[in-house]
């Protein structure tokens, strides 16, 4: 044995509560036993990862080392340092000694040479496996109780950061970005990778300090963080930290995800050639007018038609269909004359800041709206002391702390339109409306997902009442750049609605 090159390898796992062996630690206490042990000490190997499975740099690495005959001798701290599953541990052993390679324990007197020493083997990998069973269990127990608690569990979304006592707060300089996700996604109906598109386009920060991608679009939409519960076992509990978008809003942006996850017709990022899709709704039902498509003897026939009639027949909605062809030519038709018509862009401009100045005016319902706010929030005090002294059962109060909230956020509202400022331009860039107009004159020459992009900006909306009307409303390219990029970086503004006959 003295003869016999030694490799260490050492272990901390993440998934532990308790370290008591540090990787410098266990470092050391292996080069004071090769050392006795009359060892040359040639390579250290060290993982920061599970026991649970063999998928591990450093484990690996020592492995390829062994096959090319680098040492004859892996010494580690415990088995379970090594492994914590019986079935790796016995096929490690294998691999390491099928390439000449020894193991051996500096705390446990085992062997592989005997069909005892093999037993102990099993005995201590068997432990190791059970420890890491229960360090589980104690894991998920523990987050379990702190989830019913209302304490959150895990990493915190854009937006929110955990304060000096570990509870979400709002986070200042990206709660603006997450709330204008909801915004768009729900209010404008955009989908995660044009999002994504128009926060990169902006430079909207994110504390990841990296791109903002549909991934991560997605994940802020879903965390229940913002609505101030925490989720558990698929259920929804009251987290014990205050909600920071308004609880309809978070509902309403669940809903179209699931709404879009089920049916991909209906996601944003999809590349139909409806392009406007998303913008079309029923004047009769209300309901979205989906892109669908028919077979006849002239061959392929597209249409826009009502989502409530296609689904439930003439019963419920009897609109009719509107030919896709159509209705995308007249709206761009109609667009392109109201772009070349600088008049009617300044008047619905000069209307539009004039209605931003009068919703500035009214100042004297600010500080009722400040009191309102502040006696809501008192009286949610009193419901969580309530709670907290065992007078009120969790489902009461999750249901009253939702009624406050929901009134909580719409005084917000109505407090927030009251202090905007009239920060719209003076004057539409010459330059954006020749970009908007050179778009649309080559849309069907456009990839799909950008022609609906730019439709989206200039379109806030499309109602049918009938196949031979519809209504109209358009919005104001107020940014060259926006425009270019086929985003809505900047707010657009609605011209009053006007008919198009299609």
């Amino acid at each position: 044995m003295a003869q016999m090159r030694a490799a260490i390898y050492v272990r901390i796992s993440t998934d532990e509560s308790r370290q008591p062996w540090s990787i410098g630690a266990q470092k050391e206490r292996l080069k004071a036993f090769c050392k006795a042990n009359a060892l040359p000490l040639v390579a250290v190997y060290q993982d920061e990862a599970s026991g649970g499975s063999t998928d591990r740099p450093g484990l690996m690495r020592a492995l390829s080392d062994a096959r090319e005959r680098r040492f004859e001798v892996l010494v580690f701290y415990r088995l379970d340092r090594f492994s914590r599953s019986v079935a790796d541990t016995l096929s490690l052993v294998m691999e390491f000694e099928r390439v000449g390679v020894t193991i051996r324990s500096a705390t446990e007197p085992f062997e592989t040479s005997s069909p005892v020493g093999r037993m102990l083997l099993q005995m201590l990998a068997s432990l190791a496996e059970l420890e890491r069973a229960m360090i589980r269990d104690r894991i998920k127990e523990g987050v379990r109780r702190r989830a019913l608690a209302g304490g959150w569990t895990g990493s915190l979304p854009p937006g929110l950061k955990f304060d000096d006592d570990g509870r979400p707060v709002p986070d200042p300089k990206h709660l603006p970005v997450a709330q204008r996700i909801y915004e768009m996604y729900v209010r404008e109906r955009l989908g995660s990778t044009t999002i994504a598109r128009i926060l990169n386009a902006e430079g909207a920060a994110n504390p990841r300090g990296r791109k903002w991608t549909p991934q991560l679009i997605n994940t802020v939409l879903r965390s229940s963080a913002y609505a101030g519960m925490v989720r558990w076992n698929k259920e929804l509990l009251a987290a014990a930290h205050e909600p920071v978008i308004d609880l309809e809003l978070w509902r309403s942006a669940q809903a179209i995800m699931d709404k879009r996850a089920q049916h991909p017709r209906y996601r944003r990022g999809n590349t139909s050639p409806y392009l406007l899709s998303g913008t079309v709704r029923c004047g009769r039902c209300g309901k979205a007018y989906i892109g669908i498509n028919g077979h006849g003897r002239g061959g392929v026939y597209e249409y826009y038609t009502c989502q409530g009639r296609q689904k439930e027949g003439k019963t419920s909605c009897d609109n009719q269909s509107v030919r896709r062809d159509h209705l995308e030519r007249a709206v761009i038709d109609q667009l392109s004359r109201y772009l070349a018509d600088t008049t009617l862009l300044e008047r619905a401009l000069s209307q539009a800041r004039e209605e931003r100045r009068k919703s500035t005016r009214d100042r004297g319902e600010s500080g009722a709206l400040a009191r309102q706010i502040r006696e809501t929030e008192e009286v949610r005090e009193r419901y969580f002391k309530a709670f907290e002294t065992g007078l009120l059962q969790p489902a009461m109060l999750q249901d009253r702390l939702e009624t406050l909230s929901d009134k909580s956020s719409a005084l917000q509202r109505r407090l927030n339109a009251l202090t905007t400022d009239a920060d719209l331009p003076e004057k539409i860039p010459g330059s954006a409306i020749a970009a908007a107009r050179d778009l649309l004159g080559r849309i069907h020459g456009l990839a799909p997902e950008r022609g609906k992009a730019l439709l989206q900006i200039l379109v806030k909306e499309i109602v049918i009442d009938s196949r031979d009307d519809a209504r109209c409303t358009y919005r104001l390219p107020l940014s060259e750049e926006a425009v270019r990029a086929t985003n809505s970086q900047v707010e657009a503004v609605g011209i009053e609605p006007t008919s198009v006959v299609a």
